[in-house]
């Protein structure tokens, strides 16, 4: 059953990208701003989706990783 690998990798790798994305996004905000003189700054709570994302993910595959260990055991 790594039906909750997959979605964990999944729910993980969807986070990575949002973060990835989002410091894209901000690095290119910041870096334009400095042509107009004005100072842009991205809002932090724009990270909490991609942490949770990740953190979900990995609790995905933590369980899956206990299941499988706790059914070798019986």
């Amino acid at each position: 059953m790594n039906t909750g690998y997959i979605i964990g990798t999944l729910f993980f790798l969807t986070g990575s990208f949002m973060l990835f994305m989002h410091r894209l996004v901000a690095e290119a905000v910041r870096y334009l701003g400095h042509f107009v003189n004005d100072t842009i700054h991205m809002n932090y709570g724009l990270y909490v989706p991609s942490f949770g994302f990740m953190l979900v993910g990995l609790i995905f595959i933590l369980l899956e990783y206990v299941y499988k260990r706790l059914k070798e055991k019986m």
